[in-house]
């Protein structure tokens, strides 16, 4: 198995043997910021946001090289040459598969970014480790970020990924029972595939059990105001190239979309989130409510947009809960979580 010390970097990792086809996915970025994110040692993540979020990086990414120099299954496509040929930017996608017991349910992971980046080493790996380890098997999808980010592109690969996986289910010994999981833009992404009226009904996907959005972005007007956090302005201006209108916000958000048959969700954010403000829990909460849907809305005090910030050590066992939640809609009894 693969040793990833704190001394070494995205750029190392990419180096390891059958790392190749995954060197521009661990952290898929504009060329502009990818010199310096994969030059930085990973005690720089350790000391800036402590042991806990370092340790989880390591073992995803450690999991990560031993499945692909040893599963063949690891990295796929998810568009075919031809339909790449008629949309190009088609090409910037890539799934990942961590296998975990056979027919287990699957959970579809989409990290975020602010669909101008697709923070996978530290959102989708991790996570997917810790989802495989306790029997699920996860998938981590790279879908197509700016300038091909405009929706409905993004929501579009994630529609693809999940017909993959389901047409591939034998294949890959998993059952067609299903959970969608994002993180920002990418609960952004995964929450609008949980609508029946632009996401699983309307390209005839069965039904999410379950859905897990993590500092979710859903309700885009709380961002698209004139004191927005850059990071959230980029994204507002990613995905509409110009000041959208109230329409266009409403169009796009979670919180107009969702109604009946929207699955069990669970939610966390922190309340010092300065990125994609705590009133989009809020709102999804009071929504969900509203419909009847079982879910959980978390809070932790502190640790601002993916826990960069300082927080406490609750903050850090937040998959404790997901998993508690995925157990109980699934219906799937999960066994002891395993190393390895």
């Amino acid at each position: 198995m693969a040793c990833i010390t704190d001394d070494m970097t995205l750029a190392d990792v990419a180096q390891l043997p059958g790392m190749r086809p995954l060197a521009d996915y661990l952290m898929e970025c504009r060329p502009t910021a990818r010199e310096q994110i994969y030059s930085q040692p990973f005690s720089l993540l350790r000391s800036e946001q402590g042991d806990a979020i370092a340790d989880a990086v390591i073992d995803g990414l450690e999991r990560l090289v031993e499945l692909t120099q040893t599963d063949t299954r690891t990295v796929r496509e998810i568009w075919t040459a031809r339909e790449v040929d008629e949309v190009p930017g088609r090409s910037h996608t890539k799934l990942v598969f961590f296998p975990g017991k056979p027919y287990a349910p699957f959970v579809m992971v989409a990290p975020g970014g602010g669909y101008n980046s697709v923070c996978s080493y530290l959102e989708g790996f991790p996570t997917a480790a810790r989802l495989s380890r306790a029997g699920y098997n996860a998938f981590v999808l790279s879908y197509r970020t700016r300038e091909h980010a405009a929706p409905p592109a993004p929501l579009e690969d994630l529609a693809q990924a999940l017909r993959h996986v389901l047409d591939c289910a034998q294949e890959l010994c998993i059952s067609p029972s299903y959970a969608l999981m994002g993180f920002s833009a990418g609960a952004h992404l995964a929450g609008l595939m949980a609508c029946k009226s632009c996401g699983w009904g309307a390209f005839g996907l069965p039904r999410p059990k379950a859905a897990i959005l993590n500092y979710p972005v859903l309700d885009l007007r709380t961002i698209a105001v004139p004191n927005a956090h850059l990071f959230a302005a980029e994204m507002i201006d990613v995905m509409f190239g110009q000041q959208p209108s109230q329409s266009q916000l409403a169009h796009w958000s979670v919180v107009d979309n969702a109604g009946p048959g929207f699955p069990p969700t669970y939610l966390w954010q922190c309340e010092d989130d300065d990125v994609a403000p705590i009133k989009n829990l809020e709102l999804m909460d009071a929504r969900l409510s509203e419909l009847g849907i079982p879910h959980v809305a978390k809070t932790f005090a502190t640790g601002g947009h993916g826990l960069v910030k300082p927080h406490g050590a609750d903050a850090d066992h937040w998959m404790d809960g997901v998993l508690s939640f995925l157990n109980d809609s699934l219906g799937w009894s999960c066994p002891q979580e395993t190393r390895g």
